[in-house]
């Protein structure tokens, strides 16, 4: 399933029965935080990994979201994790201290971020 907002904003659910794989590309702000939120909403309770390695852009919004949803998740029985993150998701995990809280999977490759 892919559903587009915009251009420039993608979000693609590969559902394998198992864990779910949740691609997003574009710009994940307080505009399209929402249409991420509804995607992740009925997957609380499965296992889930977000690949962000084409977000251009994360603000508070989106941050917000994913340990927001990484909490329900947990409640229940689910989980959330990413699994690739672009340099401007890196840094914003980095700022606000939850890097290792998201970026769990073993053996992710560590993803340069502007300083």
């Amino acid at each position: 399933m892919t559903t587009p907002a915009s251009p420039s904003w993608a979000i693609d659910v590969v559902d394998t029965l198992g864990t779910v794989l949740v691609r997003v590309a574009g710009e994940l702000d307080i505009r399209t935080a929402p249409e991420l939120a509804a995607v992740l909403a009925p997957l609380r309770s499965r296992p889930c990994e977000l690949d962000f390695a084409q977000v251009s852009f994360a603000d508070s919004s989106g941050l917000n979201l994913l340990l927001r949803h990484r909490l329900q998740a947990q409640a229940a029985h689910g989980s959330l994790r990413l699994v690739a993150a672009s340099p401007p998701v890196r840094r914003l995990l980095d700022v606000a201290g939850v890097t290792q809280l998201l970026l769990e999977a073993p053996g992710l490759p560590d993803i340069p971020h502007e300083g």
